[in-house]
């Protein structure tokens, strides 16, 4: 299990345990009892919200991460729009055979290579 698991994990079950705890609490008699219940439904809503917390950091690099690895795997991808980078991945993986993947490989680097020599931008999605 991955680090970040673990601690929204521990988390989740701090906060089960303060709630457990407070409701104990609030169902013995007396002033002291009901004093330690608002503590412990404090904890509950800290322990609530530190798990919530590593949730949306945990989402948020996992769609980072995933961003970039599908741009990884692209010839120069850091050349090119998202945009670009999206319909070339379609296009070959769409594309029927061997000799068209190479063809648009070979079109990609060409166009890519005169925009790194800083010719006229050219967009190759555009063309056919």
């Amino acid at each position: 299990m991955e680090l970040l698991t673990v601690l929204v994990l521990a988390a989740a079950l701090g906060a089960a345990y303060a709630l457990a705890a407070g409701i104990i609490a609030m169902a013995r008699n007396g002033e002291v009892a009901h004093l330690s219940s608002k503590s412990w439904m404090a904890w509950r809503v800290r322990w609530q919200a530190i798990a919530v917390v590593l949730i949306i950091v945990g989402a948020i690099g996992t769609a980072a991460s995933t961003a970039s690895r599908e741009r990884d795997c692209v010839y120069d991808y850091q050349m090119m729009t998202n945009t670009e980078c999206h319909t070339y991945r379609e296009k070959i993986l769409t594309a029927s055979s061997g000799d068209e993947r190479l063809a648009l490989r070979e079109e990609l680097h060409r166009v890519l290579d005169e925009r790194a020599r800083g010719a006229p931008a050219t967009n190759w999605r555009l063309r056919k």
